[in-house]
Formats: structure tokens, C-alpha cells, sequence
């Protein structure tokens, strides 16, 4: 009767737990690399759309900025149906209690998933596998307003 009561109690503060207003999207990440993982490398052509897309979404100081972030991307996402934000500025404007994230960038889709070849490697070699350096810049305004990529 004891366990019962207590099973009861769990489910019960479950229950009302699980009515807290957040929504959590998800972002996709790869990580392969580690001992004994060998995979043949596949590639992707990406379809960028030329016009830039931007979206804001709103925060509250006590969320984790780096969420905030993650969400404009993913509502970016969404709105163009897109796989991908290539380039992604973020601009941040920070207010007593809250914070506003605006990100721009161009959506793109994935197209043409293909195992790698000989000549692909070749190009690879000729350096078009770059990485962007990243920024942040500050200006001093009464609201605070920082871009980062």
C-alpha cells in the first residue's frame, strides 16, 4: 500500500511538472571521430537560396543565451523549410529583463548525397574546406546590441 502511495505521488508531481512553458528544438550535430570508427565519407551538394532570410526571437535573462540562439536558428529553419543557415549573424539586443536574438543568414537545402571519390579529394587538397573566423563587435547604445556569428 506504501509503494502504491508513493507510485502515486511520483506521477502525480510528474504530471504537474510537465506543464511548464518551454518548447526545446533540436540542432544537428555530428561527431564521428573516435578509435576504431572507420566510415567512407560522403558528401552533399547544397542548394542556397539567394535571398537571406532573418528572424528574431525573444529570451528572458535567465535563459541560456546559446538556446536562444539555437532557437532563432531552428525558427529560421522552419519558416524557409530549409536544412541548413549558411553564415549566421546573430544580433543580440539586451534589455533589463529580457533580450532579443535577430539572426540572418541564407537557408539551404541538401541535395545529392553521394559517397566521396578520387576527385573530390582532389579539391579538398586545393583548399575549398575553409572556416570562418568569428567575431563580436559592441557598440556602447543605451540598449546593448553585439553581432556574432
Amino acid at each position: 500500500m506504501k509503494t502504491n502511495f508513493l507510485f502515486l505521488v511520483i506521477i502525480v508531481a510528474s504530471l504537474l511538472t510537465s506543464c511548464s512553458g518551454y518548447k526545446l528544438q533540436t540542432t544537428k550535430t555530428m561527431d564521428i571521430k573516435g578509435a576504431g570508427i572507420i566510415y567512407k565519407p560522403v558528401l552533399v551538394d547544397l542548394n542556397v537560396n539567394e535571398n537571406k532570410v532573418t528572424v528574431m526571437v525573444n529570451g528572458e535573462k535567465r535563459m541560456p543565451l546559446e538556446i536562444v540562439k539555437q532557437n532563432a536558428v531552428a525558427k529560421a529553419l522552419s519558416k524557409e523549410n530549409a536544412d541548413v543557415l549558411i553564415e549566421p549573424v546573430f544580433e543580440i539586443e539586451t534589455y533589463r529583463k529580457r533580450f532579443n536574438v535577430t539572426v540572418t543568414g541564407w537557408s539551404a537545402t541538401y541535395k545529392n548525397f553521394r559517397a566521396m571519390e578520387v576527385s573530390d579529394s582532389l579539391m579538398l587538397k586545393a583548399g575549398f574546406q575553409q572556416k570562418a573566423e568569428v567575431s563580436e563587435s559592441f557598440n556602447g547604445r543605451s540598449k546593448k546590441t553585439r553581432k556574432t556569428r
